[in-house]
């Protein structure tokens, strides 16, 4: 789920920056440049809506990050008790063939 919102995220902020754009665009072209806070309006929604979509994509790639790391450790770890636990049966299993006869 953090790689699914690492990636969209910034989409989503590209798209809000499209619609800041088109909207001080849609300004410009039907009142020239008559409006300057309207234009600068629709550039300051882009921004917004960029940063945000960055910063949930940089949050969400530390969580991602960090939970495989832990989980790469917990793997090693479960692998190293798993050869630990096979060494100890066959050594287990060795003693009792040696004993039987």
């Amino acid at each position: 789920m953090l790689e699914t919102i690492v990636t969209a995220a910034p989409l989503l902020g590209l798209v809000g920056t499209v619609l800041g754009m088109m909207h001080a665009f849609q300004i410009i072209g039907g009142e020239g440049i008559v409006n300057p806070t309207g234009v600068t309006g629709g550039v300051a929604q882009a921004l917004v809506a960029t940063v945000i979509g960055l910063l949930i994509a940089l949050i969400s790639l530390f969580g991602f990050n960090y939970f495989s790391r832990v989980q790469s450790q917990t793997m090693d770890e479960m692998e190293r008790l798993g050869t630990r636990l096979i060494d100890h049966i066959r050594l287990d299993q060795e003693g009792r063939t040696h004993e039987a006869p």
